[in-house]
């Protein structure tokens, strides 16, 4: 919602305010149609007594014989404020009537154990990146080459390059409490071996 949304509807909601005010039984739909029916018989008599000529829009004036005038009724202007903010009150009041949907039911996600960060922690969890890690140390590429080599993506590489430097990065496993303690708890229940290094980690993990 840009800006002159924003100030049109706590226009909308001040009038909506003042008129349940005076009339405290009146729902906001019978304030939408009450509004239609006003404009609805204002809209024709605006148009007619407004020009539509050129620069109506700009100063609210008609020209009559050459000469800068100001309607009776209403201007150009008027009319296609007035003609906007009945489509508005009928958009509105569609919207009121329209049935309420049922919250749509939250996508079923791929199992945790099938996610990049769960499988990568998993090979931290196991020693296979510190050791590779060790194999590849001071090489060009040495992150790629550690992707490649347990069978990931290229582009998996931060998840290496930041969980072995264990820096800020978002991708750094021993910053993500959740995934660092899903492998633990999954390593535990299955009786899958773990390093010393990542027990080392774990165990600095501050209880929640």
């Amino acid at each position: 919602m840009n800006l002159i949304q924003k100030i049109e509807e706590k226009k909308y909601q001040t009038e909506l305010r003042d008129f349940q005010y005076k009339n405290p039984s009146a729902t906001e739909e019978f304030y939408i149609r009450y509004r239609i029916r006003v404009i609805e018989r204002y809209l024709p008599e605006c148009e007619e007594t407004a020009d539509f000529i050129k620069g109506e829009l700009m100063d609210g004036l008609e020209i009559v014989d050459g000469v800068p005038t100001t309607t009776k009724l209403g201007t150009a202007s008027d009319f296609f404020y007035w003609d906007k903010e009945l489509q508005n009150l009928k958009n509105r009041l569609q919207r009121l009537n329209e049935p309420i949907q049922p919250e749509p039911k939250a996508t079923v996600q791929k199992d945790y154990k099938e996610q990049t960060p769960f499988l990568v922690g998993m090979k931290f969890a196991t020693g296979e990146a510190q050791e590779l890690y060790k194999k590849y140390k001071g090489d060009k590429g040495q992150f790629k080459k550690i992707c490649l080599e347990l069978k990931f993506k290229a582009t998996d590489r931060p998840y290496f390059s930041e969980t072995i430097n264990n820096n800020r990065g978002g991708k750094n496993l021993y910053n993500n409490t959740k995934v660092f303690t899903e492998v633990y708890k999954y390593c535990i229940e299955n009786q899958i071996p773990m390093c010393n290094d990542f027990i080392e980690k774990y165990n600095l993990i501050e209880p929640e």
